[in-house]
């Protein structure tokens, strides 16, 4: 679709970005970023492209072995816990509000939810 020029419109954008958010190589990852970010540009109040292109951006940060800036990626541990991947401190809340991604409080309650459903705590 995108190589026929299928894509027109925000959400057709939207939707290509997800596909390569699934994608396991950094180049799979920096396309979906590219095209949250025009899904984005094409239509600013798609909160889901941008929370898409905050997403993308720190799974690629997370595949480069930095801290993420928006709090969206975890990971498990030796133990299979779920952690939140490290975060960027200089990022602010009011930045992830932006991108329509929690804040750093709210992420590390999803990270206990999450370990809790897992482990039965």
């Amino acid at each position: 679709m995108l190589a026929a020029g299928g894509a027109k419109k925000s959400a057709d954008y939207f939707n290509a970005a997800l596909v390569f958010q699934h994608g396991s190589t950094p180049e799979e990852i920096e396309r979906a970023h590219q095209l949250a970010l025009k899904a984005v540009e094409l239509d600013g109040k798609n909160r889901g492209a941008r929370w898409l292109a905050a997403a993308s951006f720190d799974r690629k940060l997370m595949y480069e072995g930095k801290p993420q800036k928006y709090c969206t990626q975890y990971k498990a541990d030796a133990t299979g816990h779920q952690k939140l991947w490290a975060v960027d401190p200089a990022t602010t809340d009011a930045e992830r509000a932006e991108w329509n991604v929690p804040t750093l409080a709210e992420a590390k309650g999803r990270e206990a939810m999450m370990d809790a459903m897992m482990h039965g705590h």
